[in-house]
């Protein structure tokens, strides 16, 4: 994706500063030591380091992942704004859009007054210079790997002053994926090739260093497109040379249709296609590093292997 204060906030801080003056001894403790832990300076994905003074309280989220993180830490209500993308959990679909496919728009932006902005890795080079310039805290936090998503939990917990439960939602998901790489450790590997797109299109498939081709490996299956790095082209004559046992397919271009591949050339004379051996993959599960990549992982694992985890 690209997955890019007036009178009323013045009363408010009055009205919030007389509250807390009023207040007992112990609610002006625990007011204070929500902020005991700041300033943090937080170095993101892209290696940049981040200061954050206080405690977020106006947070916009730009990558879908990073929204169902918040949700999971308790932060739905802080969130001001997001994209298009960001559907779920269910409460999300009612929050302030402020980008889509195009990219975000930094007009809405400004008008949300997020003192915190979590980008996603698609934000384009313009877009993440202009909010600097605008003096917006921004913290990029999407993995590109499967390794990184706790270290990714991880990191949006400490800016948000929710380390514990970040380091609990850290921990359960590598508990489980964990799981399911001692279930496939020893396992024959199935050689397996996705499809983001074909003919007319293009054959674009995720090679080396993707975060499909993690999820594969770690499903027991092997890549047969490993040999090429990143998302790319890959010839219909290789497809065949490779033979794939499995075909995996993007809900996004087969749109529940398992037999698209029947009648394309090439595809149509692999193994995987003659056997009836092509899945759909759910897009948000199996391409989002957010907490429910464990189900996009058991989804290819069943696919991969049956036998194990079932149909």
């Amino acid at each position: 994706m690209k997955e890019k204060l007036k009178i009323g906030a013045i009363i408010a801080a009055i009205a919030m500063i007389v509250m807390i003056g009023c207040a007992p001894k112990d609610n002006a403790e625990a007011a204070k030591g929500s902020n005991a832990k700041y300033p943090v300076t937080i170095t993101d994905v892209f290696g940049s380091k981040v200061t954050i003074d206080k405690e977020p309280e106006r947070i916009v989220a730009l990558a879908p992942s990073t929204v169902e993180v918040l949700y999971e830490l308790g932060l739905g209500d802080k969130i001001v704004g997001l994209t298009e993308y960001c559907d779920y959990p269910s409460e999300a679909k009612s929050k302030p859009k402020l980008g889509d496919f195009n990219g975000v728009n930094i007009e809405k932006i400004i008008e949300a007054k997020p003192d915190l902005i979590f980008a996603g890795t698609g934000m384009s080079k313009q877009e993440f210079q202009k909010l600097n310039d605008l003096k917006f805290k921004v913290i990029v936090t999407e993995a590109e790997t499967v390794s990184q998503i706790p270290e990714t939990f991880m990191m949006i917990g400490k800016a948000v002053n929710k380390e514990d439960e970040a380091k609990s939602l850290a921990d359960k998901v590598t508990a489980k994926i964990n799981d399911i790489k001692a279930k496939t450790k020893d396992v024959e590997k199935v050689k397996t090739y996705y499809v983001l797109s074909y003919g007319k299109a293009g054959n674009w498939t995720a090679g080396k260093g993707t975060f499909i081709s993690d999820l594969i490996n770690i499903a027991g299956g092997e890549n047969v497109s490993d040999d090429i790095d990143g998302w790319k082209e890959y010839s219909l004559e290789k497809i065949v040379e490779k033979d794939p046992d499995l075909i995996l397919v993007s809900d996004m271009i087969a749109n529940g249709n398992k037999n698209l591949l029947d009648n394309e050339n090439g595809y149509k004379d692999t193994s995987a296609v003659k056997n009836k051996r092509v899945a759909i993959l759910d897009d948000d599960l199996t391409q989002r590093p957010g907490p429910r990549i464990v189900e996009g992982i058991e989804l290819i694992a069943k696919a991969i292997h049956p036998e194990i985890f079932g149909k």
